[in-house]
């Protein structure tokens, strides 16, 4: 009976020392001494940022605009749908290194460039094309960023306009409920290179934190609660109902 005993607390152990038998659906976990970017690296830059794979769509007139009061919009068209100079309601692809291939001018880099920015890059183009012309309706079609709560539910949002902020996004996909306030993690690649934010929005001091602008492709996690109770209950049950028989089966051959 000692013997079991034994072989039961070193199961035991060997339960209680993994993480992953209690939360298998936990996801990015960090080391024992996490390494956080500083948020001051991300606060400053409150406007969006174009990205690879964005989808760029814009409208062009001559005479600055002159055509816009006249309803006679020349509309630029789609790159993607393979339309002319004529067409309208389509877009050009943000292409893996960064640049987008436009209409005359050809390819041109435009990722890290905010919108008021690629107005001005257009119109500073197209200048020798056009009399003064007018850039305007610059939009980024297929913006996204991705949730996840655990392993509970995730959602992939449409980011809809230029700003949009963290507590934008979290109050549109039902609050953070029961899960930690304190440690929602922000995940974004910057020039090629992933960094990792740690984010609390349990104190009003860091109301501010939850301003932050998010950009295409960022990830949120928000870290669920632990429930060790259910969890090691759970997780020790077959082991308990194991040891149970083995018990019983070595006191029949006893008898």
């Amino acid at each position: 009976m000692k013997r079991n005993s034994i072989i039961f607390l070193i199961l035991l152990i060997f339960i209680l020392s993994s993480c992953r038998v209690f939360n298998p659906s936990l996801m990015l976990r960090m080391g024992t001494f996490p390494k956080y970017s500083s948020l001051d690296l991300i606060k400053q830059d409150n406007m969006y940022r174009i990205a690879i794979y964005d989808d760029i769509s814009f409208s062009i007139s001559s005479n600055d605009g002159e055509a816009l009061i006249s309803n006679g919009t020349s509309s630029v068209g789609s790159a993607v749908s393979g339309g002319g100079s004529g067409s309208t309601g389509g877009s050009y692809q943000v292409e893996f290194d960064g640049t987008v291939k436009f209409p005359i001018f050809g390819r041109t880099p435009v990722v890290g460039l905010t919108i008021r920015e690629l107005e001005k890059l257009l119109e500073e183009k197209y200048s020798l094309f056009y009399n003064k012309p007018f850039v305007s309706n610059v939009n980024i079609t297929n913006r996204k960023v991705f949730v996840f709560r655990g392993g509970n539910s995730s959602s992939v949002v449409n980011l809809p306009r230029e700003k949009m902020t963290i507590w934008e996004l979290i109050a549109q996909t039902g609050g953070v409920g029961d899960a930690k306030a304190h440690r929602i993690k922000l995940i974004r690649q910057i020039d090629n290179k992933f960094y990792f934010f740690l984010i609390d929005l349990s104190r009003l001091e860091s109301i501010n934190t939850g301003n932050i602008v998010l950009q295409a492709n960022d990830i949120i996690y928000i870290t669920p609660r632990n429930r060790f109770s259910s969890e090691i209950m759970n997780a020790l049950t077959p082991y308990l109902s194991l040891f149970s028989t083995l018990v019983l089966i070595y006191t029949l051959v006893k008898k």
